[in-house]
């Protein structure tokens, strides 16, 4: 959908205009008038997608904490980077034990959110990306202005 005046003279007015055939053919399921509810957002910035996933890799491939040798990719790099800033969609307690130690544990499952486009907009990625970028830097001891300017170099 596109946002823009009615008419010129109507400054102020604006009305959402189908972009993509699809649109067409939701708007054509509500009659003239009807209210409807939408979730508005705006597309995510390709290219900034592009570079987070570029930093992913240059972290698998440079991580120096110890404790963290098992990111070694960049979708593992990805999943630790959301359990640190909580974007986390479910926790699952199972009450345990442990046989040779004869105490109780519990283990924990859990499932990370999603930050794709139908998740977060442009904007919300943007800050999303200021923070991963932070904990990259404290993974690899690389400064946040050396890791964005090296990026290119981890793309694939």
């Amino acid at each position: 959908m596109l946002k823009k005046p009615v008419l010129p003279e109507d400054v102020g007015h604006t009305v959402l205009v189908p972009v993509m055939p699809s649109d067409i053919d939701n708007l054509k399921k509500f009659s003239d008038g009807e209210i409807i509810e939408i979730d508005a957002r705006r597309d995510r910035f390709y290219p900034l997608t592009k570079k987070y996933w570029a930093l992913c890799n240059l972290v698998a491939n440079n991580h120096r904490r110890e404790g963290l040798e098992g990111l070694d990719h960049k979708n593992k790099v990805d999943e630790y980077i959301k359990l640190k800033l909580n974007i986390v969609d479910s926790r699952v307690v199972f009450p345990g034990s442990c046989p040779n130690c004869r105490k109780q544990i519990d283990i924990v499952h859990v499932k990370t959110g999603s930050i794709s486009n139908a998740a977060k907009d442009r904007d919300e990625f943007q800050e999303y990306y200021n923070q991963a970028v932070d904990i990259m830097s404290w993974i690899t001891g690389i400064p946040p202005q050396e890791l964005e300017h090296n990026w290119w170099e981890y793309e694939g």
